[in-house]
């Protein structure tokens, strides 16, 4: 989503460029130019996101100090940390294979209602003619 700082930015940008266009187009480009550059640095409204205080860097950074925590886990006991990874796939394993069941329920309940909407459509329609 667009920051105001953004959005008043580039509508400034748009002034700029509709106020003389034909007299300064290079200086009206180099303008715009600038203006968007700005929403990078990183005090800028897109940039600020990539600081370990935005969302991007701060979930980063979460994501981090997770696989670190985990590591550290794995190191302290092995053994345990084997079993937990093959119960995590033993799961995943199980919920795949009903997400593709469910998948392939819904799409043969797909094919039987077109099927018989078409029946319908054919039963009543009067000008229909079988080839």
């Amino acid at each position: 989503m667009a920051s105001l700082t953004s959005i008043r930015r580039f509508t400034t940008t748009s002034l700029a460029f509709n106020k003389n266009p034909l007299k300064h187009p290079i200086k009206s480009a180099a303008e715009a130019v600038k203006n968007a550059a700005q929403a990078f640095k990183e005090d800028g409204s897109i940039g600020k996101q990539f600081t370990t205080e935005g969302a991007v860097g701060g979930t980063a950074e979460k994501v981090a100090e997770t696989t670190e925590h985990l590591a550290k886990k794995v190191e302290q006991n092995p053994d345990e940390a084997k079993e937990e990874a093959k119960r995590a796939a033993e799961k995943a394993k199980h919920e795949t294979k009903r997400s593709a069941e469910d998948t392939a329920n819904k799409a043969r309940r797909t094919t039987e209602e077109l099927r018989e909407k078409a029946k319908d459509a054919i039963a009543t329609d009067p000008g229909f003619r079988r080839v």
